[in-house]
């Protein structure tokens, strides 16, 4: 998971600052999994039933190991199950607070609950913290249980909910036939329900594969050498989560009222919307996919950032899509870089980027994501390519030795997607971009692409009134671009082809799809237009005594284009707008 690199480089780091840091790592309750006592103290024996749990095992167990190698001031804190109004939506308290808020507001018609005989030790957030404070003011370093010792089943939770509200419940079946429903209801915060509705049902989507039946901490270690004892009951605690979320139903329910449309229920929302998971939101191609998808209504974005979620960690990204019930993925997410460094560290881009197309894709087809589309590069294509660069010139030559290695894992990800549609029928497409520019591009002076790095060049220029700005080479070679928006339509029109309709256009084995203009034009006049664009009138001169390269590079559109999409973005369009988002955004640009 993403804890392990994260706690090894923090302990690492604390390791060589003369141990003056004081480090506290969270652990938590699942470490104990399938119990071995009950209830469950310091010395209790681990046995972890999730890979979040196993990959918080080996976070705790790398802080003892530190604070004994190194006597570093490092302790865990194995925290029970801890609560409030800002816990996430997704965690089965807040879910259920929630849900018990609409319900009775009618927003919603039933809370959907996987095994409601789980038993839990709950605590507040708040008592949690002061404790985890306390842990750290000790002259020497300790691992702590932090729970209250007093534990109830799921179902009890629910009860206590609805009857914050009014709603008492009794409860019918077993296993996934069990239901609770309406027996009464006072007061005048449930308006929306009534004596003999169903309002809470069991659904098998929400069992987990390895169970943990009972979690109930021993917090005796931290009575008696710290003197802490939590302030806050579960009644408390459930009152004030029932009432925040009772405000928040209050408000979409007067906004319902108006005429206005409100997604409230987590459940209806899942099933009726898309959940589509962009790796690489923040990249340039990954958030113009975003910009693009957040105006329909129709989907549900899954966004993580690189520290919410390693995507070099198999275990991590099995985890988030055993979790998040993803229906499409646009694996946009890669580790790039110019020429200075894929020479500098060819084996972090191959094997870097290699690992996310890996983990990415297995874990799709895995956890039944049946649609996914991967974003390539055209720098897959050979370096003597026939131009324009049809499809079917992959692994027809040597490739540009500066980038191979990245091109390699570029085509590995190609293969990867063609093989996991033949051997398990996935739907795994793949598009090669030409080259792209447009707002969060990297602006970097040394380390930029063409564009990018012209346009700062004379923008500095035009603000230093220098009387020249010089271009290496000739300004004779022939390049093809492409506005990151354009790229970011094109992806969704590919990826929302018609199966047939894709399969009709393209081979098992010579799948991808080229997504470029068509058009392309000299560095010369790339640098001239950029010139006006900023408005530079001094001279643009060309060094010829500096490299060239490629002479031409053009992309063959044709497949693209019998598919139906062309580019509507001109390079004269798009290099204003560039310029404009650099002229608004350099204090966060990217270089």
């Amino acid at each position: 998971m993403q804890w392990v690199p994260c706690v090894c480089w923090k302990l690492s780091a604390s390791s060589v600052w003369e141990k003056k840091t004081r480090f506290y790592q969270a652990s938590t309750s699942e470490l104990y999994g399938l119990v071995q006592e009950i209830p469950q103290k310091e010395t209790t024996p681990f046995y972890p039933r999730s890979p979040y749990a196993v990959a918080k095992m080996y976070a705790y167990w790398i802080t003892v190991n530190y604070r004994e190698s190194y006597g570093i001031y490092a302790c865990n804190g194995i925290l029970f199950n801890h609560e409030s109004p800002r816990r996430g939506e997704t965690f089965v308290t807040r879910k259920i607070t929630r849900a018990i808020a609409n319900i009775a507001q009618g927003l919603e018609s039933c809370l959907h609950l996987g095994n409601m005989d789980s038993l839990r030790d709950w605590g507040h957030a708040k008592d949690y913290v002061k404790m985890q404070w306390m842990m750290l003011q000790q002259e020497k370093p300790e691992d702590f249980v932090i729970a209250t010792g007093v534990q109830y089943s799921v179902r009890q939770f629910v009860e206590m909910a609805a009857a914050q509200l009014g709603i008492k419940l009794r409860f019918e079946g077993t296993g996934v036939d069990e239901k609770g429903i309406v027996v009464s209801v006072t007061g005048h915060d449930a308006p929306g329900v009534k004596p003999g509705d169903v309002i809470v049902q069991v659904d098998p989507r929400y069992f987990r594969p390895a169970e943990v039946e009972t979690l109930l901490g021993d917090p005796s270690k931290a009575h008696e050498k710290l003197g802490w004892k939590p302030e806050i009951t579960l009644q408390e605690m459930v009152s004030e989560m029932v009432a925040h979320d009772l405000e928040a139903a209050k408000k979409h329910s007067l906004l319902k009222s108006h005429g206005y449309e409100v997604a409230i229920a987590l459940e209806s929302w899942s099933m009726s919307k898309q959940r589509i998971f962009v790796a690489g939101h923040r990249g340039m191609v990954g958030s113009a996919i975003v910009r693009q998808l957040e105006q329909r209504g129709d989907v549900e974005l899954v966004l993580r950032t690189r520290d919410e979620l390693n995507l070099l960690d198999p275990v991590a990204v099995q985890a988030f899509f055993a979790d998040q019930r993803i229906d499409q993925v646009y694996l946009a997410a890669a580790k790039v870089g110019g020429i200075v460094a894929n020479n500098t560290y060819p084996a972090d881009f191959i094997y870097e980027n290699m690992m996310i197309e890996s983990n990415i894709i297995h874990a799709a087809h895995l956890h039944n994501v049946n649609k996914l589309l991967f974003l390539g590069s055209s720098c897959i294509y050979p370096k003597m390519a026939k131009q324009p660069i049809a499809e079917s010139e992959l692994l027809q030559g040597t490739l540009e030795a500066t980038n191979e290695p990245y091109a390699i894992a570029k085509i590995a990800g190609i293969k990867l997607c063609e093989s996991y549609n033949r051997q398990h029928g996935r739907d795994y497409r793949s598009v090669m971009p030409t080259n792209l520019y447009g707002p969060n591009d990297n602006f970097h002076p040394s380390n930029s692409h063409v564009i990018p790095a012209l346009l700062r060049r004379f923008h500095e220029a035009t603000a230093n009134n220098a009387p020249e700005v010089v271009v290496w080479g000739s300004g004779t070679p022939m390049r093809e671009f492409l506005h990151v928006d354009d790229m970011a339509a094109a992806s969704i029109h590919v990826m929302e082809l018609a199966r047939e309709v894709w399969q009709e256009n393209t081979e098992p084995m010579l799948s991808h799809i080229n997504v470029g203009t068509g058009v392309d034009c000299t560095i010369r006049e790339l640098a001239e237009t950029i010139a006006q664009v900023v408005g530079y009138k001094g001279r643009v001169a060309f060094d010829a005594s500096k490299p060239d390269g490629t002479p031409r590079k053009l992309l063959d559109v044709t497949r693209l284009h019998q598919l139906g999409w062309f580019h509507e973005v001109n390079l004269a369009q798009g290099l204003a707008s560039t310029y404009q988002w650099f002229l608004e955004n350099q204090q966060r640009f990217r270089g």
